[in-house]
């Protein structure tokens, strides 16, 4: 789902339904205070990109709110991809490590498989 960017006239319209209130502490936000508008059910747990699930929010508060949700949403994203059969991508190991499964002869300098 692609995200929307909204107007002024848009943020404006969500700051003034919440009544100027912070979502997340409920205090009033201030003229002139940093504030962001947040989704009220995220997005990556089903919520749409719309004005009905948007909210504003202190700029410390989201950060804050944003930062302890990021372990959840890791696991999620990581059951979703179990789920859906992705495998996590391994890169290819080091030549010479005991991954690779080679290893460089000291005195002659010449690659064989390991045993």
């Amino acid at each position: 789902m692609q995200r929307g960017r909204l107007t002024r006239r848009q943020a404006l319209a969500v700051r003034e339904a919440a009544g100027g209130l912070c979502h997340i502490c409920q205090a009033p936000i201030g003229i002139g205070q940093r504030w962001h508008i947040d989704h009220v059910k995220p997005l990556w747990l089903g919520g749409l990109d719309e004005l009905g699930n948007m909210a504003p929010a202190h700029d410390r508060c989201h950060i804050s709110k944003t930062s302890m949700e990021a372990g959840t949403r890791a696991k999620s994203d990581r059951a979703r991809a179990r789920h859906l059969g992705i495998k996590k991508f391994q890169p290819r190991p080091l030549p010479g490590t005991i991954a690779s499964g080679w290893k460089r002869k000291m005195r002659t300098g010449k690659w064989e498989r390991r045993k």
